[in-house]
């Protein structure tokens, strides 16, 4: 399942809604499930107890079909993902190099293992070794099937993006991607390494942040560029059948591409304003690719307001 993270208040802080019950919702506790029909999260309450809610998103309203499986299993799914988030945060995977060996056919090469913060070990493969690991290993994990295992590494000045799970007979990982980055400037230094990937439902496709490159998995190369400098990247999400794309641009808008060409389909429009101190905190495209679920915030009047946002510009307020 891929897993979206929304922020509705500072990592570690409690935002006071009401003055009765306050709630806050978490940037670590929400999730669509795969088609985009569902939305799970978690309100956490003081002076109260904790809830878990349920978006059916058709309608935009608070829904209870959920808990009594309407909607199928997958419920069960998304409400142990709220649930257990922040364990899995604290388990956290790790990837390093451990040791380098010379073969005179194929040059030195180093190992890298990625594990879970238990030592518990979900790949490992042989990369290049180089003088300069100039930047930490980030590992991107697709855990339902087909799995997978991406690391972005910084060697010598230049960006790449391997599998760790599709190796040689001799165990080098197969390379996705690579970008000198040398020459650049600062801001395509800072933007030209891999700080989030997003991996299609079928493990076919890679779509990396913020430079915005789809990559094809299975060929190991670039298939086309979307344009951050000029109009931003932050969240995107796949359909479920991995054929489009929908990326979230600076402006809070949102485009639709389609994967394998790079030709954008249609454009969701920005989310509406309001008066007074309520900002849009954060935007989420869903699977269905045809809608957004959007946070307000006003920090100085403590006050929250959550949008089902449609891709005619239509919208429903969600009240729970």
């Amino acid at each position: 399942m891929k897993y979206i993270f929304f922020c509705l208040c500072a990592i570690g802080t409690l935002l006071p809604l009401h003055s009765t019950a306050q709630y806050y919702v978490g940037w670590n506790r929400v999730f669509p499930d795969r088609a985009g029909k569902v939305i799970a999260f978690k309100a956490v309450y003081s002076g109260a107890s904790d809830t878990i809610y349920f978006v059916d998103v058709a309608t935009g309203t608070i829904t209870d079909r959920v808990a009594d499986g309407s909607f199928g299993l997958e419920f069960k799914m998304l409400k142990a993902k709220v649930l257990n988030r922040e364990k899995e945060m604290n388990k956290a995977l790790v990837a390093f190099h451990t040791l380098s060996h010379f073969e005179r056919d194929k040059g030195n090469m180093e190992e890298y293992i990625v594990r879970w913060k238990n030592d518990s070990t979900i790949a490992s493969a042989f990369l290049p070794k180089v003088e300069v690991h100039s930047y930490e290993p980030r590992v991107f994990y697709k855990p339902d099937k087909p799995r997978k295992v991406l690391l972005g590494v910084r060697l010598n000045g230049v960006a790449m993006l391997y599998d760790m799970l599709d190796t040689t007979k001799n165990g080098a990982a197969k390379l996705l991607y690579s970008k000198d980055i040398n020459k650049a400037d600062y801001e395509d230094w800072e933007r030209g390494y891999f700080q989030q990937a997003v991996i299609s439902p079928s493990g076919n496709h890679v779509f990396t942040m913020p430079d915005g490159t789809m990559i094809d998995i299975v060929k190991g190369k670039k298939i086309w560029d979307f344009n951050y400098k000029k109009t931003g990247s932050s969240d995107v999400v796949f359909s479920e059948d991995g054929t489009r794309i929908a990326i979230e641009h600076q402006d809070k808008s949102v485009s639709v591409f389609n994967v394998k060409k790079g030709k954008r389909l249609y454009k969701i429009p920005a989310p509406p304003t309001f008066p007074g101190e309520l900002e849009v905190d954060h935007l989420l495209p869903l699977p269905d690719m045809q809608s957004c679920f959007v946070f307000y915030m006003d920090y100085k009047n403590s006050v929250a307001k959550v949008l089902l946002l449609n891709s005619d510009g239509n919208y429903k307020e969600i009240k729970f």
